[in-house]
């Protein structure tokens, strides 16, 4: 009885364990089931962990630590006004593109600005920097080419046709048209490109822009222009005419590398001749693409398609002189010279260019010694939207001026404080 009661227990604790084991084995099953199932964690680096709170701060600035872009593009640099040179003012009031724009100083030593447009002619008078007094006058004699203006006259050409007007600049500016008859006899074969006067009198040049070397010098001292002189240059080609009006000099640039200057004679030389060859600027091995020539004469300026050359001018039969040479990196389009600019404390004479390249324009300052020094040189970037074609240089209540113009129907006035050349000190026109 007593095995029989024995062996009943141990099968019971048998069954017990077997039941006792299954249940482990499925806690087991389970607990394992749900480890693999949990995603692992991401070691995260201590030093590149970002905190909740420094994570806030960074979303409240907008600072976001990763960029928007790969490689993000650096903006481009903006270019700076030159805190120099200013805008000083705008001259408006064209209907069209600039044909042609000339300066003057009458006997008081106050600035005429003579400018034209298609079929109309504007007269501007500068008693000081403020807005200058103007006036213009409607034409019907074609579309206008070229204009200067003298002492008494603006002289513009129509195609082949000279036309005359007279103007004073006394209290009340004023223009008229002299009813000169249509100038046809003796004229150039093509179209009168360039027309200026010498400073001379009323003698004015004329010349074309083909293969012909012909220089006309007339007298416009009465209503009707006179044709004094047929004059050869000898080139092949003219391609323009600039003035000194104080220095009484005009100066031919050619289809070639040479420049030649001539002495304008009010009555003549013995030979008849009105200009009279002078010098010949010969230091460029390129094209001469323009030149100006000081309002002094004793100044001139010439340019290749990338190359300046200012030159000294002899008083004497002495050779002309290279004063120094500046490189551009691309054509320049139009050229002045001034000189001299006197400081009353240094009594100093300074050359003073400008030169245009595209929408842009350089100025440059030279102490005029023997070897003369460069001071300054100012860069202004877009001073127009289109190509710059005439640049000016003047003197205005003792201030360089800079006169710019393009084809978009203004002149612009740009102005040097007298304060920008040190020391402040006055500048005489009358020497320009």
């Amino acid at each position: 009885g007593i095995n029989a009661e024995y062996m009943g227990f141990y099968y019971q604790m048998v069954i017990i364990c077997i039941v006792f084991l299954l249940i482990l084995a499925v806690l087991a099953i389970a607990f394992f089931a749900t480890w693999k199932g949990k995603p692992k964690k991401e070691k995260v680096d201590e030093e590149t962990k970002i905190e909740p709170e420094k994570l806030k701060e960074e979303r409240k600035s907008n600072i976001s630590p990763i960029p928007s872009e790969p490689n993000p593009k650096p903006k481009p640099a903006e270019r700076k006004a030159n805190a120099n040179i200013m805008m000083f003012s705008k001259l408006g009031g064209y209907s069209s593109e600039i044909v042609d724009m000339n300066i003057h100083y009458d006997r008081e030593n106050k600035l005429v600005i003579a400018s034209g447009e298609i079929n109309k002619i504007f007269l501007m008078f500068f008693s000081s920097l403020k807005e200058p007094a103007k006036r213009y006058l409607s034409t019907s004699w074609g579309k206008l080419t070229s204009l200067d203006v003298s002492n008494t006259k603006i002289a513009a050409t129509f195609g082949k046709h000279i036309k005359l007007f007279g103007y004073n600049t006394g209290k009340d500016i004023a223009m008229k048209d002299l009813e000169s008859d249509d100038v046809t006899e003796g004229t150039h074969i093509g179209p009168i490109e360039y027309i200026r006067s010498t400073g001379v009198g009323e003698l004015f040049v004329t010349c074309t822009c083909d293969d012909s070397d012909d220089v006309r010098v007339w007298s416009c001292s009465g209503n009707n222009p006179k044709l004094l002189e047929v004059h050869k240059s000898g080139q092949l080609g003219n391609t323009g005419i600039c003035v000194s009006k104080k220095g009484e000099m005009v100066a031919i640039p050619g289809k070639g590398p040479e420049l030649k200057i001539f002495k304008a004679k009010l009555n003549g030389n013995k030979k008849g001749e009105y200009i009279e060859k002078t010098h010949n600027l010969t230091g460029s091995a390129m094209e001469i693409n323009t030149a100006a020539l000081s309002y002094c004469g004793k100044t001139a300026v010439t340019a290749t398609k990338n190359q300046l050359f200012v030159w000294r001018l002899p008083v004497a039969d002495e050779k002309p002189e290279i004063l120094f040479k500046e490189e551009s990196i691309s054509e320049i389009q139009a050229v002045d010279v001034l000189r001299p600019v006197h400081i009353e404390n240094y009594h100093t004479a300074f050359i003073v260019t400008a030169y245009s390249v595209g929408t842009d324009f350089h100025l440059a300052f030279y102490k005029d010694e023997e070897k003369p020094v460069k001071m300054f040189d100012e860069f202004i970037p877009d001073a127009h939207l289109n190509r710059i074609k005439i640049i000016k240089l003047a003197v205005i209540d003792e201030n360089v001026v800079v006169f710019t113009v393009a084809s978009d129907k203004c002149i612009k006035l740009w102005t040097i404080p007298k304060g920008w050349l040190p020391p402040c000190a006055s500048i005489e026109t009358k020497q320009q």
